[in-house]
């Protein structure tokens, strides 16, 4: 208990307590980090870029419809740009800009 490794539970409250699960949404949205004012990108990551700025998110197959690419390339782009914090894959091959 001394290194935290334990923790006395005596009710759910306890262990949300425990695992840091009761943080309000307000302190989650103001621990965001900025956003860059002006991102590099390559050519390739650009147009992709540009494709998803046009709507509020896009399925995969959508974006291949739109840039000249192999559906294997711009999956690759897509997990970098992800990496990189610029999009957010979301459920259902979806992807939006973060």
């Amino acid at each position: 208990m001394k290194k935290n490794k334990a923790n006395l539970v005596t009710s759910a409250k306890d262990i949300i307590e425990c695992m840091n699960w009761d943080l309000d949404k307000k302190s989650i949205t103001s621990q965001k980090k900025q956003a860059q004012l002006f991102i590099e990108l390559n050519e390739k990551e650009q147009l992709i870029y540009d494709v998803l700025k046009q709507t509020e998110k896009m399925h995969i197959d959508d974006v291949c419809l739109n840039v000249p690419f192999t559906q294997s390339a711009i999956s690759s782009i897509l997990l970098q740009l992800e990496m990189n914090g610029i999009i957010i894959s979301l459920p259902g091959k979806m992807y939006r800009l973060n």
